[in-house]
Order: C-alpha cells, then sequence, then structure tokens
C-alpha cells in the first residue's frame, strides 16, 4: 500500500472540494445528466468537474485522458491496493463502507455516493493509517473454501 499516495490524494481531494463517489470523472451538465471523460482540464478548472477516488489518483499522477476501466486499473496500481479492495473502494460498495461506517468516518444513515470529500478525505488517510483494514478475500477464494 502507498501510504503517501494515499495521503497526497486525500489533500488533493480536500483542497479541491470536488468528490462524487457516483461518477469516476466527469463534468455535472443539465437536468443532473454526466458527460463521461473529463479532460484534466476540465477536473482542475472550477466549471463544477468532480471525480470518485480513481479519478483523482488518477488527476494526482498526471493523467492526461481519462477512461474509466484503464484509469481504475492505474489508480489501483497507484495506491498499490488489492484488486478487492479498490474495487470496494473505487465503486463504493463491499465491507470496506461497513467499516467507514462502523469507523465513525460517514454517517450510518447515508449511502456512499452521499460522501462528501471531507469524508473522502478522511477515508483515505484511515486506510493509510491502518486503521481500515485492506486485506479481502477474492470471491473465487470465498467459493473455493466452501
Amino acid at each position: 500500500m502507498n501510504t503517501e499516495t494515499l495521503n497526497a490524494v486525500a489533500d488533493l481531494i480536500e483542497y479541491t472540494d470536488r468528490f462524487d463517489l457516483s461518477t469516476f470523472s466527469s463534468q455535472k451538465v443539465e437536468d443532473d445528466l454526466f458527460v463521461s471523460y473529463a479532460t484534466p482540464e476540465q477536473v482542475w478548472d472550477d466549471c463544477g468537474t468532480t471525480a470518485c477516488f480513481a479519478g483523482w489518483v488518477n488527476t494526482w499522477a498526471g493523467a492526461e485522458t481519462f477512461d474509466e476501466l484503464a484509469n481504475i486499473h492505474t489508480a489501483r496500481k497507484e495506491l498499490g491496493l488489492s484488486e478487492e479492495f479498490a474495487n470496494e473502494l473505487f465503486y463504493g460498495q463491499g465491507e470496506l463502507w461497513d467499516d467507514v461506517i462502523e469507523a465513525g468516518l460517514i454517517p450510518s444513515h447515508h449511502g456512499s455516493s452521499e460522501t462528501t470529500a471531507a469524508e473522502a478525505a478522511a477515508i483515505l488517510r484511515a486506510i493509510a493509517d491502518g486503521k481500515i483494514e485492506t486485506t479481502r478475500v477474492s470471491y473465487a477464494d470465498q467459493l473455493n473454501n466452501r
């Protein structure tokens, strides 16, 4: 796990205060519709652009374009996380979010898609500090161990 990158991305998310776990890296347009594949300029400009954890990792790493699947792979490698844990973090699902609620990092009454920038930064710092368990057993391993 790359704690330096986790903390740097936490700082970036907190600084920009633009985080949205319901989209990878998109610009909100009208009627709550999103345009995918924002440019780096859109991410940095004050234009309402948001990004999820993977989008901000790639922004920090200097990505020139955003493509959800390719950048999720890059973000996972940059953070040094297992595929299972990264998927929980990037897609806002799985036991990670139970751990996040139990640690008091987000209120129990809202879903991961409602996570604020400040909460997202706190989650990344908790992961970097070892307060959130990152070891996960893959679904295939769970089936094999039955």
